[in-house]
């Protein structure tokens, strides 16, 4: 009888006492920030959670509403957002709206297809054409725990010939060593197909 009613005082002065304690604490977003809400007419695609040591981010992969019911599973020109939690949500960081490349009119490729994440890095894949060929391309970038700055670490792409998918073709790579510094903020879907 003694442990219980020990139990039910602690409980009483625990409750009791939260509002009290909580008083002192500001769980409020520093000004100029506010927790991320989509934009209106989009919905979110996909999304990863990146959890690093000090710092926790969400990548969203938004597209229109009107696209929502897209039968032919295409998906292009799609803008990403960077959230970072900052005290209990998550308020924007970083976007993107030129990385996701335009498919045009003659690609059967899907464009978009998925976000993989190691750690502090993230890789966005996706399938567009070039002359009879699907391009696998794969944007890599690396999120320094410390500073939150995103750079891009490397990209790659592999190719299938869409008239003989057999014929082997070398998959090619790039990395800071061949474009520098680039951040996901102002990194192009043009500024990669530009590389060679």
């Amino acid at each position: 009888m003694s442990k219980t009613f020990i139990f039910l005082s602690s409980l009483f002065c625990l409750l009791a006492c939260t509002p009290a304690l909580a008083d002192g604490f500001d769980d409020t977003l520093p000004e100029g920030l506010e927790e991320y809400r989509l934009p209106e007419g989009f919905y979110a695609l996909d999304s990863a959670n990146i959890d690093l040591k000090t710092r926790q981010y969400k990548l969203l992969i938004l597209e229109k509403n009107s696209e929502k019911d897209n039968k032919a599973g295409w998906h292009f020109d799609l803008p990403l957002v960077l959230l970072e939690k900052k005290k209990g949500q998550y308020v924007k960081v970083s976007e993107n709206t030129e990385l996701i490349f335009n498919g045009g009119d003659n690609c059967p490729a899907d464009g978009y297809g998925r976000i993989v994440v190691r750690g502090a890095f993230f890789t966005i894949e996706q399938v567009f054409c070039a002359d009879f060929l699907f391009v696998h391309a794969y944007i890599t970038f690396r999120i320094d725990d410390r500073r939150g700055d995103v750079i891009l670490h490397k990209y790659s792409e592999t190719y299938t010939d869409r008239s003989n998918p057999d014929r082997l073709i070398p998959d090619r790579a790039w990395t800071a060593k061949d474009f520098g510094t680039l951040t996901f903020a102002k990194l192009s879907a043009d500024r990669l197909l530009a590389l060679d």
